[in-house]
C-alpha cells in the first residue's frame, strides 16, 4: 500500500471519527482492495442474482463489484460468524454509504473510491 492509498484509508476512518461514528478498533473493520479483481468468473460465489443482475446492468461493472465484495468482506470482519458465506450478506449501497444484514446481524459502512483504491469500513448496527 502506498502512500495515497494509507491517506485514503485514514481519511475515511477519520471521517467517521468526525461523524461521531463508531469506529473503536473492536467494532470498526476497514478493508482496502483495488478495483479490478472481482472478476464475472466469481459474481456466482460472491453475489446473490439480484446483486448479479445489478452488475450485469453496469457498463463497466469493475468498480461496483469491488466495493461490495470489500463491503461484505469489512461486514464480516466486523461481525460474529467466523465463516464467510458471500451470499448470506445482503449489502445495499447509498451514496458513500451502505448497510448490510447476514441473519440477525446488522452492518453500517461507508466507503470511498480513489483511483483504482476502494476503501470500505463496516461496524455492527446498534439497532439491530
Amino acid at each position: 500500500m502506498n502512500e495515497d492509498d494509507k491517506r485514503l484509508l485514514n481519511q475515511v476512518a477519520g471521517g467517521l471519527e468526525e461523524d461521531g461514528r463508531p469506529h473503536t478498533a473492536r467494532k470498526l473493520r476497514e478493508l482496502a482492495e483495488r478495483i479490478g479483481g472481482v472478476t464475472r468468473d466469481l459474481w456466482p460465489r460472491l453475489f446473490d442474482d439480484g446483486e448479479r443482475d445489478l452488475l450485469a446492468r453496469q457498463i463497466d461493472p469493475s468498480g461496483l463489484a469491488t466495493i461490495l465484495f470489500s463491503a461484505k468482506e469489512s461486514c464480516h470482519k466486523a461481525g460474529k460468524e467466523r465463516v464467510l458465506r458471500f451470499h448470506d450478506l445482503r449489502v445495499t449501497l447509498d451514496e458513500n454509504n451502505f448497510t448490510a444484514r447476514r441473519g440477525t446481524e446488522a452492518f453500517q459502512g461507508c466507503y470511498a473510491v480513489q483511483g483504482d483504491l476502494v476503501v470500505t469500513a463496516a461496524w455492527r448496527s446498534t439497532n439491530g
